[in-house]
């Protein structure tokens, strides 16, 4: 498992549509990050990387994308194939 710094979670937060019936919401709680799915229970994911993430109960994994500036804009799931869902401001 790769350590990363729980205070960094702060970047990730945010709401994340995947289309328009599931948008990713991705939160902290305590020292932990947890993403909450559109009418499905929470998950904790934990890191393996810099900027990616995977879940302890499901076969996926997030990858968080940053802008030239470092701010993250964008995730990818991955479970089975790839979608990108960017960043709500």
């Amino acid at each position: 498992m790769f350590a990363t710094d729980p205070t960094n979670y702060k970047d990730f937060e945010g709401r994340y549509p995947i289309d328009d019936s599931l948008t990713l919401r991705i939160y902290r709680d305590g020292n932990r990050l947890m993403v909450h799915p559109t009418d499905q229970e929470d998950f904790e994911i934990l890191p393996s990387g810099r900027d990616k993430f995977f879940f302890i109960d499901l076969e996926a994994e997030i990858s968080f994308l940053r802008d030239e500036t470092g701010e993250v804009t964008e995730l990818i799931l991955h479970q089975g194939a790839d979608y990108p869902a960017k960043k709500l401001k």
